[in-house]
């Protein structure tokens, strides 16, 4: 039984930056609530909604399905390959599915730790 490194080495992380912290800076944190409400309400739910209303609003190429009698670029030749419509310099409409992906996925609170102790 390997243990690989990464289980290992993120709560040794971890342990170490919490054993850094202060008792007064454990007891400041937690007197602002208001604070930590506010961070997990613009990281879940404000960020993901702004950035995903703002890539509706991205042109990305029209795309119509395919089924054509004639044409067609699929492997087998018989036409059934989506057609653009339209081209757009944000490519095909399926991009968009993956800037939504990446919206809705919750930053790491770990890079943010330590980009801020680099600073401090």
């Amino acid at each position: 039984n390997d243990i690989q490194f990464k289980y290992v080495s993120v709560p040794i992380i971890f342990l170490i930056s919490g054993l850094k912290l202060k008792t007064d800076e454990i007891r400041d944190a937690f007197k602002a609530w208001r604070a930590l409400i506010w961070g997990l309400l613009s990281i879940l739910l404000v960020t993901p909604t702004v950035g995903i209303l703002l890539t509706n609003l991205l042109p990305f190429n029209v795309v119509e399905p395919g089924n054509y009698s004639v044409g067609g670029n699929d492997s087998t030749g018989n036409g059934t390959d989506d057609v653009i419509v339209e081209r757009t310099p944000f490519g095909h409409e399926n991009i968009r599915v993956g800037f939504y992906f990446i919206l809705v996925a919750p930053c790491t609170i770990s890079s943010g730790v330590v980009m801020v102790s680099e600073i401090v």
